[in-house]
């Protein structure tokens, strides 16, 4: 019986392109929120070449919202052996103009929703002896710096950063790992500086890192921060 990977923010972008590469060994969770029709196209492409998947919506902008979301893996699914906590929203304002609500926001779906995740499906990787978890980061929030439009964003992303580091350190000898993926502006992505021209990453760069920590022989790997910037 096949794995089971389980994709957030799997409708677009990089999560689609993660869904559908783990597609070609895994059975695939294909979380959505509010294009169900995007979500169908990425099931059919994995059905058409083979593979299995299902799709489950979630609303992970609030806590109820992914108690909610865990239950659809369950019923939909079965608690996944692979995690991949991809959705991540930014949003682009200056320093001072940052309300309330956006830093709530943005450490709710940054931090709070993947931690919860790896709170609720972790127990049963460790009891399967065999799990991975991947947090998807940020290069730029890997260490304390300025910024200008995205200081909410940038400071989620080292809080998941350090979530990583802490949940790595208590799976020695589980089976299970924990690692995250930091790249730079994604090739859809957009630069933090309006205008400023930057060398984007492509997807199949993250993807192919993936699938790599994804398997048997990546059992070592724990507890490491993958920094992709060119």
């Amino acid at each position: 019986m096949k794995k089971i990977a389980l994709v957030t923010g799997a409708s677009r972008g990089l999560g689609k392109e993660i869904a559908l590469a783990l597609s070609s060994k895994f059975k695939v969770g294909i979380h959505y929120f509010q294009s169900k029709e995007r979500g169908e196209e990425i099931l059919k492409r994995i059905v058409d070449n083979g593979g299995e998947g299902e799709l489950i919506w979630g609303d992970l902008g609030s806590d109820e919202g992914v108690r909610n979301f865990v239950l659809n893996v369950r019923e939909g699914l079965g608690d996944p052996d692979i995690l991949i906590n991809n959705f991540g929203p930014i949003i682009f304002k200056d320093l001072f103009e940052i309300e309330k609500e956006d830093w709530i926001y943005m450490f709710q779906t940054n931090l709070l929703t993947p931690y919860i995740l790896i709170r609720e499906f972790l127990p049963t990787m460790i009891e399967r002896k065999w799990g991975r978890i991947i947090n998807i980061g940020f290069s730029e929030s890997c260490k304390p710096k300025a910024f200008k439009e995205i200081v909410p964003y940038s400071i989620s992303k080292i809080a998941l950063l350090i979530l990583t580091l802490s949940v790595a350190k208590t799976l020695k000898n589980s089976g299970v790992t924990c690692n995250m993926i930091s790249p730079y502006i994604l090739e859809e992505g957009i630069p933090p500086k309006k205008g400023k021209k930057v060398k984007k990453i492509p997807f199949e760069k993250i993807t192919s890192l993936v699938l790599s920590l994804c398997e048997e022989r990546a059992w070592n790997l724990n507890g490491r921060n993958f920094i992709i910037k060119d």
